[in-house]
């Protein structure tokens, strides 16, 4: 069986091999062990599964000896093959005192091809391949441009509402770095004033604790801004991931109003 996994990264579970999907001479070759693991976080991608059941079903099934510490030896080689090739080490999640979780994207392809080989060429075979990715990429893409396009419009109704002020408009808002926090980066949206230059961002970090967002795994770009008008306030929060090129892949908002 061949997945493509990451929408980049092509797995061959009969060899063994892991490759890149565009650079075929960019490939590793996974010990027995470690493949097993992959196959079977792949035939479990997005559950946790506890350490005793891989250790059952990657080595005693197989007739071998094994223990969590197998697990984590195996699991340590196949992190660093993806990382070799240019992909994210925490796509296996470690789910504290659970087991662990494949958070990837993952396609069985080829299939059929692989039933009657000598009837479908090499070449064929990789049309068949790409052709499937290119769908799925464009899909990914088309889905994060629909995102962002929402996060911007709900964020220019949000600035421009009447309520809020009769003047501001989104190319007169400021935006202000606020700084770091942990793998975050706090912005400052609005021509607002706070008692102290630290309660905009300590206000902003209360947000990301009630959304349940850490800023300790992934890198992201924080919209905060906060509109008291009498006794109504509105709050408004965005969440903007990026990915290792710096690009936004997904934006999450929140508001919320309090008051009457």
């Amino acid at each position: 069986m061949i997945y493509v996994i990451d929408y980049c990264m092509v797995y061959d579970a009969d060899s063994g091999v892991l490759r890149l999907l565009e650079e075929e001479d960019s490939f590793i070759q996974l010990s027995n062990q470690t493949s097993r693991l992959l196959s079977e976080l792949i035939k479990n991608r997005q559950k946790v599964v506890p350490r005793d059941e891989l250790v059952k079903s990657v080595w005693e099934d197989y007739g071998f000896s094994g223990s969590t510490i197998s697990v984590n030896v195996a699991l340590s080689e196949l992190r660093k093959a993806f990382k070799i090739l240019g992909r994210d080490p925490g796509l296996i999640q470690t789910i504290r005192r659970r087991g662990l979780c494949f958070t990837a994207s993952v396609e069985p392809v080829l299939n059929e091809q692989k039933k009657e080989p000598a009837t479908v060429s090499y070449h064929e075979q990789k049309a068949e391949v790409h052709r499937q990715i290119s769908v799925k990429k464009w899909l990914l893409i088309s889905t994060i441009v629909v995102l962002n396009i929402i996060s911007i419009i709900m964020f220019y109704l949000i600035v421009n509402n009447e309520n809020v002020s009769d003047n501001l408009s989104f190319e007169e808002t400021d935006i202000r770095n606020m700084g770091t926090y942990k793998k975050c980066n706090l912005f400052l949206v609005g021509n607002l004033s706070y008692d102290s230059p630290a309660q905009p961002g300590e206000q902003a970090k209360k947000e990301l604790s009630r959304l349940g967002i850490s800023c300790e795994k992934d890198s992201s770009d924080i919209y905060y801004s906060t509109f008291d008008r009498v006794q109504i306030k509105r709050t408004f929060i965005s969440i903007c991931n990026k990915n290792e090129s710096g690009d936004y892949i997904s934006c999450m908002t929140s508001r919320y109003i309090l008051g009457e």
